[in-house]
């Protein structure tokens, strides 16, 4: 089952893993969204050969420069 079939938030199973000793450069990330947005997203992902991941990780690295710039402002 792929991570878009589950439904709901309570339906996707916890993962466990053993650690290897070597540590993981990026990590997974649960995001719960709306059902037609979730297929409008990866519809166009799929059109235009986009990784869906890659695609999260930009806009939340955007938005993390946003909430950044916004405290640094308010410290002024």
């Amino acid at each position: 089952m792929g991570i878009w079939e589950y439904g709901s938030d309570d339906n996707i199973p916890s993962l466990s893993w053993q650690n290897d000793g070597m540590t993981k450069s990026e990590d997974t990330v649960k995001l719960v969204i709306g059902k037609q947005l979730r297929i409008r997203f990866k519809t166009l992902c799929v059109q235009s050969e986009t990784d869906m991941s890659a695609v999260a990780k930009e806009l939340i690295a955007q938005w993390c420069e946003m909430q950044e710039k916004k405290q640094a402002q308010k410290e002024k």
